[in-house]
This record gives structure tokens, sequence and C-alpha cells, in this order.
């Protein structure tokens, strides 16, 4: 089974992937949801 077919990012460093997970969830705990966090780092200036 590939990496899409097991719904995970293809190319991207599945240690990284969680390390940047867990950082979005500490952010998160100042009372945001973690997908608020991550579309909020991503529309950034």
């Amino acid at each position: 089974m590939s990496n899409t077919e097991a719904g995970t990012t293809a190319g991207v460093d599945d240690e990284r992937l969680y390390d940047l997970v867990d950082v979005l969830d500490d952010i998160a705990e100042s009372g945001r949801a973690v997908p608020q966090v991550a579309l909020n780092w991503l529309l950034a200036p």
C-alpha cells in the first residue's frame, strides 16, 4: 500500500509531520482548534 492509499502525505517524513502536529496542538491549547491554527498559519501574510 502506498502512502497516498494509506491517507498520508507522500514525500513528507512521518517524524517531521508528527512534530508539526505536536506544535500545532501546543498552540491550540490556547483555546483554538488545531485546524484553525493550521489555517491561520497558512493564510498569514
